[in-house]
């Protein structure tokens, strides 16, 4: 089974949940990824036991995420074995945008999401998925669960391609698409 397809398959399980398991989620979310008993009881049994602390991390935090989103919408994305899609956190943070008149504030959140650590990471993305979802906005948890993984990347593949979806629609305001670029002073000849 890929990465992804399995990813698939516990986002629907968590999905599933009764409320007494989502309630454990929900005060899991109050800890360290890993760190509330009751929320290892439903978590662990999905981890594999050489997962590394990023990938660990990650379910958790998806798990929790879920728990607090009560009306769970499992997009229909198109994705290839491997995850391979467009409906990333970025492009669900774009929609939200969009739908808020492109404030500047959620550009910010994105942004302190994009520049957070492991250990800052469940606190700011769990304000901007809570916001995301209350406008209605669908996110997939499968793709969000797949990058979180990587979160500790050196390279930061996974914020780099959040930040490219988040960015790659908007249209240039008609200021700067109709003016010539300008050489910087160290262009100039």
């Amino acid at each position: 089974m890929s990465r992804f397809a399995f990813a698939r398959t516990f986002v629907r399980r968590m999905a599933e949940l009764d409320r007494p398991a989502r309630a454990k989620l929900r005060r899991g979310l109050a800890f360290r990824p890993g760190e509330h008993i009751e929320s290892i009881s439903v978590v662990e049994p999905w981890i594999h036991p050489d997962a590394y602390q990023s990938e660990r991390a990650a379910f958790y935090i998806v798990a929790g995420l879920m728990a607090r989103d009560n009306d769970i919408i499992l997009p229909k994305v198109e994705a290839d074995d491997d995850g391979e899609t467009d409906r990333d956190m970025g492009f669900s943070v774009r929609l939200l945008f969009k739908l808020s008149d492109e404030s500047p504030s959620i550009e910010r959140r994105f942004l302190a999401v994009l520049d957070s650590d492991l250990e800052q990471l469940p606190s700011r993305l769990g304000t901007l998925v809570s916001y995301v979802r209350s406008k209605g906005v669908a996110i997939s948890y499968a793709v969000l669960l797949k990058d979180l993984q990587h979160w500790t990347d050196p390279l930061r593949r996974t914020q780099l391609r959040w930040a490219k979806s988040f960015y790659a629609a908007h249209e240039p305001n008609d200021d700067a698409r109709n003016q010539p670029s300008q050489p910087s002073e160290g262009e100039q000849s």
